[in-house]
């Protein structure tokens, strides 16, 4: 029986499912949607990242894309947000056009933390993301405790 948070507008049911069923007002979004415009300023550096000539949106983004999205769920900024990745797959390369916008649809999924990142309905990037639990991050090292990091520069 899947559980519904009425506060939260949405719920998922069954944790394989890759759609979010609005509860309240009338939404036919599912998940987080993001537009990449290569023509936009603020994007126009993504033109640098081409192999053999075909502009593609680079793997990080994808992962940036889902940080931001489990932020937003953990109504965080990501930027204050320490997560972990796990089990990430790379599906398929996105080709990026000036003449038009890419949108990526973002699905997280509760309770599991698996996230499908999609373009046209086709997955292109899945994985796991998760907050930084307490007993993880006592045991990271910082870097200035670190004598191996060259920091001259």
């Amino acid at each position: 029986m899947p559980v519904y948070n009425f506060l939260s507008k949405s719920a998922f049911v069954g944790l394989c499912s890759s759609y979010v069923y609005p509860l309240q007002e009338n939404s036919q979004q599912k998940g987080f949607k993001y537009n990449i415009s290569i023509a936009s300023e603020h994007e126009a550096f993504l033109e640098g990242h081409s192999i053999d000539g075909k502009v593609v949106y680079p793997a990080t983004g994808y992962l940036y894309l889902a940080w931001r999205s489990f932020a937003k769920l953990q109504e965080s900024n990501s930027d204050q947000l320490p997560i972990v990745f796990e089990d990430v797959r790379f599906d398929r390369v996105t080709l990026l056009s000036n003449r038009s916008d890419t949108e990526f649809l973002v699905n997280i999924f509760p309770g599991n933390g698996q996230f499908e990142i999609s373009q046209n309905d086709m997955t292109v990037c899945l994985g796991v993301i998760r907050k930084v639990d307490e007993s993880l991050s006592n045991e990271m090292l910082k870097y200035e405790h670190c004598d191996e990091i060259d920091r001259s520069g």
